[in-house]
């Protein structure tokens, strides 16, 4: 147990400038107690279970003290760790501050050496995902405790400067919960705006508006609205690293935005199909997955020598904020389900030209209402990257705290 190991890259001083001794080596089941018993649910010990807890986040979802009914599971205390160890690679984990019952393939770990708060980011480091991760069963695998509790973690000597890690990590993952509450907040907003600020079924007029605009909604084909163009087929011979031809596909629309942190480029002579330009709004129109149809964004920025794949399809329009909108509306959402086949997750542009849809007659109003929600489309936009940034630095810390 008392083996030293090397220090982490990162690491505190003592209050007087000095270094805190070397890392030591310790099996992780000194390090807690596997918690067993039984016992029931109830407003007062709330059950927690896996659907209740964010995935890789450590946090819950919802308050569990108002769900209804009983189940039975395994008591936990405020500060035990719970670590949900059917399929592990999920990350259900939760440092709870009350009392419940762990219902579900939780372990409850009960810190015997530092504190909860450093054991649970020691539980979220690389190496032990590695070890927990090596679990038996290939459809549905558990970790193994025998192997996790027997695996060899360094870890401060001094519980101070563990005491000092937990503390960091504790503000950081409250700043995180900040930043995700901010994002969800908006998020609801443009999803509440959207049911008002368009007419619902059986309506033609919006029940929220600009106080300038009266007249009732018309039904109108989308293709009056605007120009399609199709994407492009290639081959893997004509994939080459950039600087080539940008193929943007499904995965380069991310949250509403284009990301480029997954590119794919082609030999600048085998891009023949349309262009991209500036506000254009590219759709995903075939995909593996049918949730992934109809999602889309907008290009606000320039891309050079950029084009869509052939899953693709690009939207041209003089209304680009007002149609991107009318695509994250409830109308818009069920004529792709309407027009999804059984078992082809496709949406073809003959199917977009048939779709039709209540618009403003005014194109004053239209744009009013594309200008509103790309304000709001760029606060989301902020606090997911502000939230992105915080998750990037914890994963670096761990990374550079930990051995």
């Amino acid at each position: 147990m008392t083996k030293e190991l090397s220090s982490p890259r990162l690491r505190f001083k003592k209050d007087d400038g000095s270094d805190f001794p070397a890392w030591e080596q310790c099996k992780f089941g000194e390090l807690v107690k596997r918690i067993s018993g039984s016992a029931l649910s109830s407003p007062e010990n709330p059950g927690v279970e896996y659907d209740d807890i964010n995935s890789g986040e450590g946090t819950l979802n919802k308050d569990v003290r108002l769900k209804v009914g009983t189940k039975k599971g395994q008591p936990f205390e405020p500060a035990d760790l719970l670590y949900g160890k059917l399929r592990p690679y999920l990350k259900n984990i939760l440092l709870p501050d009350f009392s419940g019952v762990a219902i579900g393939d939780f372990w409850v770990l009960r810190p015997a050496k530092y504190s909860s708060k450093f054991l649970f980011n020691l539980i979220q480091t690389p190496r032990f995902e590695e070890k927990a991760n090596c679990s038996a069963g290939s459809k549905m695998p558990r970790a193994d405790w025998k192997l996790v509790s027997n695996s060899i973690f360094a870890v401060p000597k001094d519980p101070r400067e563990a005491e000092r890690i937990g503390e960091l990590f504790l503000s950081l993952n409250s700043t995180i919960t900040l930043h995700q509450k901010k994002l969800e907040h908006f998020k609801k907003l443009k999803e509440s705006l959207l049911q008002n600020m368009f007419p619902r079924e059986g309506e033609i007029f919006p029940r929220l508006r600009f106080p300038e605009f009266a007249d009732a909604w018309e039904q109108r084909k989308l293709i009056d609205e605007i120009e399609l163009f199709g994407g492009l087929t290639y081959s893997p011979k004509d994939v080459v690293p950039s600087p080539g031809s940008l193929v943007l596909r499904s995965s380069n629309v991310k949250d509403g935005e284009i990301s480029l942190e997954d590119s794919v480029y082609v030999l600048k002579g085998k891009a023949t199909s349309t262009p991209v330009q500036l506000n254009d709004i590219i759709v995903v129109v075939r995909n593996g997955s049918r949730s992934l149809i109809g999602k889309h964004a907008i290009v606000k920025t320039p891309l050079d020598n950029a084009v869509i794949g052939a899953f693709m399809t690009g939207i041209r329009t003089k209304q680009p904020d007002f149609i991107s909108v009318l695509m994250d509306s409830q109308a818009f959402k069920k004529a792709i389900t309407e027009n999804l086949g059984a078992t082809i997750n496709q949406i073809t542009g003959g199917m977009l030209k048939q779709m039709v849809f209540l618009m403003p007659t005014s194109e004053t109003e239209k744009t009013a209402i594309g200008n509103f929600f790309r304000t709001l489309d760029d606060a989301i936009s902020l606090h997911q990257r502000k939230l992105e940034k915080m998750q990037l630095l914890k994963k670096a810390l761990l990374q550079q705290m930990f051995i």
